[in-house]
Formats: structure tokens, C-alpha cells, sequence
């Protein structure tokens, strides 16, 4: 009988949710959302620009980060970990209902939902009075590696370069710089970390889906010279010999 009754429950929690969320279009609600972002002083919150990279680029809210709302859904691990604080900004030509699902689906992952808002020729000025725009395609980057990397990497490439410099090793060195491979990449985020201090990194996983995730990752963050993935099943009895393949 629970099972039945389960999609109808589902419905209604759904349409509860996306009644918890209000589009700020009101003047006085669209200052109260700046104010709140100018006196953010640490990275508690943050800004998740869902328009076109070009809009992006033209102008949008300084420190604000730029992920595409097309592109969202395959980008969520480029979000801050779960349970942090989000506004976030929509094409003012986004249907509402749209954009009320899409924060909805955003909240239930969890993440906190302080503010939704279409950018708007009134939001453009308000924000320009504020002091709060710039142009250029810098966005402010969320997402972490893994808690172990991020506090070891130092103490790595300290290591390694010890070795390079006792002319050791050199077999791991490719155009100058540093080469990892990251078996079982997942969505890529310590790939990509890496490639940002200059490593030349090679990713693989069994799924395609996170293969593809991951690459559109490293395109977006413009390392996708240096950081390349490919999908392995490591548990294949070939997996070794398709992985020197896939590393040439």
C-alpha cells in the first residue's frame, strides 16, 4: 500500500519544494541578494552564474563562478561540497518553472538555496551601482579534490622533484612537466587540480558517462591539453595493455 501511494507522495514533496523557493524580481529583493554577496567575507556562499559563458564573459558578479545552465547537470561536481550555501543566477528568458525545478533539484542534494534570481537589465544597473561587476572569463572555481591530495600535494611534488634533481625518475617527466595517472577518475576534480599546478595527468574509468564529465571538466577549466581521460575497465584481463594504449 506504502509502495502505491509512493509516486503521489513523491509529487507532492516535489511541489512543496519547489514552493519553498522564490524568483528575486523586485527591487528592493534583487539589492537585499547584492548586499548579501557584497558583505560575504569568506566562501561560506557562492554565486552559481547559469547563463552563456559569452553573457558571462561580457559582465557578470565579481567572483561569481560560471557554469552553464545547459551544461549544470553534468557539471555538478564542479559545485562546493554538499550543504553549502548557493545563490544562483538564470537568463531572465528561462522559463520560471524551469529555473524553480532546476532549484529544487539543487536543494535536495543538498545544498542551501539562499537566494534564485534572473539577471535582468534592472539587476545588471543595481549591481553596476553596487560596485559588484566586472568583465572577463575568470570564475571562481567551488570544488575541492579529495581532502588527502589537497593536503599532500606539496609534500609530493616536493619528494619528486628531490628525485628529478639526483637525475632520478626522469622517465616520469613529460614536457617539463610532472605525469600522473588517475585510475578511476570519476568526475575528474583531482585530475584537474593536478593539471592546475602543471601536471600532465591521464584519466580512466569503467563509465562512459564519467569519462565524458570529466573531459568536458577539463575543457571547461582549459586544461584539456594536459589532462586527458579514457574509458578502461580496469578489471579486464587486457586493462593493462589498453591502458598503455590509451597512455601513448
Amino acid at each position: 500500500m506504502i509502495q502505491k501511494n509512493l509516486p503521489g507522495f513523491l509529487v507532492g514533496l516535489r511541489a512543496i519544494n519547489i514552493a519553498m523557493h522564490k524568483i528575486t524580481i523586485e527591487r528592493e529583493d534583487i539589492l537585499e541578494l547584492l548586499r548579501q554577496w557584497k558583505s560575504q567575507k569568506d566562501s561560506s556562499l557562492s554565486c552559481v552564474d547559469t547563463r552563456s559563458r559569452i553573457d558571462f564573459q561580457e559582465t557578470h558578479l565579481i567572483d561569481s563562478t560560471s557554469i552553464p545552465f545547459e551544461s549544470l547537470w553534468d557539471r555538478v561536481h564542479e559545485l562546493p561540497p554538499h550543504g553549502a550555501s548557493l545563490i544562483i543566477l538564470f537568463n531572465k528568458d528561462l522559463p520560471h518553472t524551469t529555473i524553480l525545478e532546476a532549484a529544487t533539484r539543487l536543494s535536495v542534494s543538498p545544498y542551501q538555496i539562499t537566494k534564485i534570481c534572473t539577471v535582468s537589465a534592472q539587476f545588471l544597473c543595481l549591481a553596476e551601482e553596487e560596485g559588484l561587476l566586472t568583465t572577463g572569463g575568470v570564475s571562481r572555481r567551488l570544488w575541492k579534490a579529495s581532502p588527502c591530495l589537497e593536503e599532500c600535494i606539496e609534500l609530493i611534488e616536493k619528494e619528486i622533484k628531490g628525485i628529478k634533481e639526483e637525475g632520478e625518475g626522469k622517465e616520469e617527466m613529460k614536457g617539463g612537466g610532472l605525469l600522473a595517472y588517475d585510475l578511476a577518475c570519476g568526475g575528474g576534480r583531482d585530475a584537474v587540480f593536478l593539471g592546475e599546478r602543471g601536471w600532465q595527468v591521464k584519466g580512466y574509468d569503467v563509465l562512459s558517462s564519467q569519462v565524458a564529465k570529466a573531459s568536458l571538466f577539463a575543457l571547461s577549466s582549459s586544461l584539456h591539453h594536459q589532462v586527458t581521460f579514457f574509458q578502461i575497465d580496469l578489471q579486464d584481463p587486457l586493462s593493462l595493455s589498453q591502458l598503455d594504449q590509451a597512455g601513448n
